[in-house]
């Protein structure tokens, strides 16, 4: 079963046909910061089974000095 997603706006989509692997939860400082609330939750998934459908020249990313970094959709700013 293919999970599919995408921003706010629509703009942007995604596409993933595999399984989703080590699902985790992170409570940093940075991490509630940049999404605004106590934890992020995410799982990986390998490269093969993940397909951008539409929009992906609509993302921008910011890194900072430190490494940590997130990629948001340029026109609603839905991170990913």
């Amino acid at each position: 079963m293919a999970i599919t997603g995408e921003c706010f706006c629509g703009e942007v989509r995604y596409k993933v046909k595999g399984k989703l692997h080590d699902a985790r939860s992170c409570h940093c400082s940075r991490c509630r910061k940049a999404f605004s609330a106590q934890a992020s939750a995410y799982a990986l998934v390998n490269d093969e089974d993940f397909t951008w459908l539409v929009g992906d020249a609509l993302l921008t990313t910011y890194q900072g000095k430190d490494g940590f970094g997130l990629q948001f959709c340029s026109k609603c700013g839905s991170t990913w």
